[in-house]
């Protein structure tokens, strides 16, 4: 059943996220600019970053769902997560070729 509690915690755990692959990766810019892009050490670090910040957040959803008794918060991590790995292999993969929009 929902509750507000289980909104509530769902919404804390999936907003929480970001902060954890913001403490092990760098930003989006810094990924995309063609001197990170290029550079395969970098690459493999930022991988690692990735593996790490997901398996924290998983951890999270799936802490936060067992306390709640309801699987909302983990599926709203995994959104999360499925974001923000789009977004950081799109900075890798797309940064150097030109489509970044600099205003």
């Amino acid at each position: 059943m929902v509750t507000g509690s289980s909104v509530a915690l769902t919404v804390l755990a999936a907003t929480s996220i970001p902060n954890i692959y913001g403490g092990f990766l760098p930003t989006f810019w810094e990924i995309g600019s063609p001197e990170t892009s290029a550079r395969q050490d970098s690459v493999y670090w930022i991988r690692r970053g990735e593996i790490v910040a997901t398996g924290i957040s998983l951890a999270i959803g799936i802490a936060t769902s067992v306390v709640d008794r309801t699987p909302l918060a983990f599926i709203g991590v995994l959104i999360m997560v499925g974001v923000l790995l789009y977004l950081y292999e799109h900075a890798l993969r797309h940064g150097t070729s030109g489509d970044i929009i600099v205003a």
